[in-house]
């Protein structure tokens, strides 16, 4: 996801999850953002999102909610047609797929904040720091301008960050910063 204040929080208080947040964290999904301020680095979402406008959005004259609804489906089902040549070698029968019940409720405004991580792809700055939901994090110098991945653990409460240099197979954890949560964190519960 990109770090618009609907997606990441709020755009002020350090350390507040947005209901996008909570709701991923609620059903187990751990939500990625990409660097602040670098849209090219979610190029799937940003073409999907042209293509919907294009195909979709600017040609049709929506009668309701429901109209748009069925269209909205119709594209979708396309859309995913197109791209299944993409998935043919894959396994996809290993993938476990859940489906939220047509009954399900929940109140959006109160989603507690629930045991599971939340990713943030980050640039360091020049000060060898890196902004995490509104608060700075110190990285290293040396990295200036490098790209890290900070992940919140939300358990442990723990910020963990993780380097990958230019030749290394994977990333490594470089710092761990201790991220108090101000609210109680809920144990994951399945729900599906």
């Amino acid at each position: 996801m990109d770090n618009g204040a609907y997606f990441i929080g709020d755009l002020r208080h350090a350390r507040h999850f947005s209901r996008v947040v909570r709701l991923c964290l609620y059903f187990c999904v751990e939500p990625v953002f990409i660097a602040s301020r670098k849209p090219w680095m979610n190029g799937t979402i940003k073409d999907f999102n042209a293509e919907f406008e294009e195909k979709l959005w600017a040609r049709e004259h929506f009668l309701d909610l429901e109209h748009l609804r069925r269209e909205a489906k119709t594209f979708l089902k396309r859309h995913s047609n197109r791209q299944d040549w993409k998935y043919r070698n894959g396994n996809r029968r290993s993938i476990r797929h859940r489906k939220i019940p047509v009954d399900f409720a929940i109140d959006g405004n109160h989603l507690p904040i629930t045991e599971g991580k939340v990713h943030l792809r980050r640039e360091v700055k020049e000060d060898g720091t890196i902004n995490v939901l509104n608060e700075e994090f110190v990285v290293n110098k040396s990295l200036a301008y490098e790209y890290v991945w900070a992940t919140i653990h939300t358990k442990q409460e723990q910020l963990m960050i993780y380097y990958r240099g230019q030749k290394a197979e994977k990333a490594r954890p470089i710092k761990i910063h201790e991220y108090k949560i101000d609210e109680n964190v809920k144990e994951f519960e399945e729900k599906l």
